[in-house]
């Protein structure tokens, strides 16, 4: 069978399509501002590490990618190496440590592309509506909503009928039976009645 749409709770999704972007936003900011620093380029590994706060690996990253950039242009002298190292330490901890604030969520929702741009992930985004969409799929589901759906109905009817025991909730209209099944309880009908 084919599923039955039944809801898709579209202010919850919206919701979170807002928390994503400004998450995403300010990411792309931190990656921005860490590959500014000299020839470490921030992977999305590195960029969910540092949004938990989980800043040592990337630092030791950074080092590592000061270090190899240093061998290759072939500087030695242990002074500058030293000086180069901690500049760039020194500039990655500054934005670390001012990276560190709650409200940094779906970050499992990112890409970063091979350039640098940090993006929203399309994949993430339909499993997000679909969990945020309910569905019946099987034929026993579908008879179960039908015959739930034709009981709102008839207590739909039931109170526009019912004049002054609109107030009713269901609670007070029904009860169990002796043999549990739900059944009228007793109410002044008369008194219910729609003057013409």
């Amino acid at each position: 069978m084919k599923p039955i749409k039944l809801e898709f709770r579209e202010m919850e999704f919206n919701s979170w399509i807002t928390r994503l972007n400004a998450t995403r936003k300010a990411a792309q900011k931190l990656l921005n501002e860490v590959n500014a620093i000299g020839s470490y380029r921030l992977s999305f590994e590195h960029l969910k590490l540092m949004l938990e706060g989980r800043h040592e690996p990337v630092a030791n990253a950074v080092e590592a990618a000061t270090v190899a950039e240093l061998d290759r242009v072939g500087i030695s002298s242990q002074s500058v190496r030293k000086a180069a190292i901690k500049g760039d330490l020194e500039a990655f901890y500054a934005i670390a440590n001012k990276s560190i604030r709650d409200g940094w969520e779906h970050v499992e929702a990112l890409t970063i592309t091979p350039n640098g741009i940090v993006n929203t992930s399309a994949a993430a985004i339909e499993r997000k509506r679909e969990a945020l969409t309910s569905y019946v799929r099987t034929e026993h589901g579908a008879k179960l909503h039908e015959l739930h759906t034709a009981a709102a109905e008839a207590m739909e009817a039931f109170y526009k009928v019912a004049g002054i025991f609109n107030n009713l909730n269901y609670r007070q209209a029904f009860s169990w039976g002796e043999n549990g099944k739900i059944v009228p309880l007793i109410l002044d009908y008369d008194t219910a009645a729609k003057a013409e």
